[in-house]
């Protein structure tokens, strides 16, 4: 019954947060808030945000599929199809917590943790996850998914001092990131969880076992769905993956689109 009650108490907490942050964003213009939090000039590279300084700007055209998709399957498969929550994953989250007694995982959306990384800062107090909550909505409300994904790419954290996709290849393996090879690009989609914790250098390329089986199972995983639609799968594909696979096709295509009439 104290199960019960903790989980439904939860739930108010998630319905307060959305609501919180729908009476929020109503109350701030669109506009105001691309012109206030982060501006992507032409082109959709990203500049400084919120104070947060991002060196170095990539374009998803310049970085490799097969890491927008290891990223993108490990953090959030369902990315492009939600709008900054993904209530399937909150849900059962919450009910295995209620029912088997397990922790709750993260169920973080890109949109949630960029939320985080640029406004709320780290911590699971109420206060902040009501701030992230609010500031979800807004971005996605002020944002293309393009755009998310672009932030995202060039702020979250993959180590200690190191920010933004450019600065992690460059850590890592010393060079661009489009020049990264395909367990290189396994590598940093499968440490973003916990960089820190993940791996035993702050500047190599090294994992720890449990980090190694991780990977292998993620690129088997993209890897398959890649197939399928090599094989004729498609945007009505039930598998979520499979659907990904198109919506990052059609990023990169929009994004070299962008440069070719700039």
């Amino acid at each position: 019954m104290r199960r019960v009650l903790r989980a439904l108490a939860l739930v108010l907490i998630v319905v307060v947060c959305a609501v919180a942050a729908a009476a929020w964003w109503v109350a701030a213009p669109v506009e105001q808030l691309r012109g206030t939090y982060v501006y992507l000039p032409a082109g959709a590279k990203t500049t400084r945000a919120a104070g947060l300084g991002v060196s170095t700007n990539v374009g998803l055209g310049d970085v490799p599929e097969l890491l927008l998709l290891s990223l993108l399957f490990n953090e959030d498969k369902k990315f492009f199809e939600h709008h900054g929550f993904d209530l399937t994953e909150i849900a059962n989250s919450v009910r295995d917590w209620a029912s088997r007694g397990r922790r709750l995982r993260g169920a973080s959306t890109i949109t949630q943790q960029l939320a985080r990384t640029l406004f709320a800062g780290p911590g699971r107090t109420l206060p902040r996850k009501l701030v992230e909550a609010v500031d979800t909505v807004r971005l996605e409300h002020a944002f293309t998914k393009d755009e998310i994904l672009l932030m995202y790419l060039n702020s979250v954290e993959w180590g200690r001092g190191v920010h933004g996709v450019a600065e992690a290849s460059a850590r890592y393996f010393k060079k661009a990131p489009a020049d990264l090879e395909p367990m290189e690009c396994v590598f940093l989609a499968a440490i973003i969880p916990s960089p820190r914790r993940l791996t035993t250098s702050a500047d190599a390329w090294e994992v720890r076992p449990a980090t190694a089986v991780r990977m292998r199972r993620l690129f088997e995983g993209v890897r398959a769905a890649m197939n399928a639609v090599s094989n004729g799968a498609g945007a009505t594909s039930r598998d979520p993956g499979v659907r990904l696979v198109g919506a990052v096709r059609a990023a990169r295509e929009r994004a070299e689109s962008r440069q070719v009439t700039r």
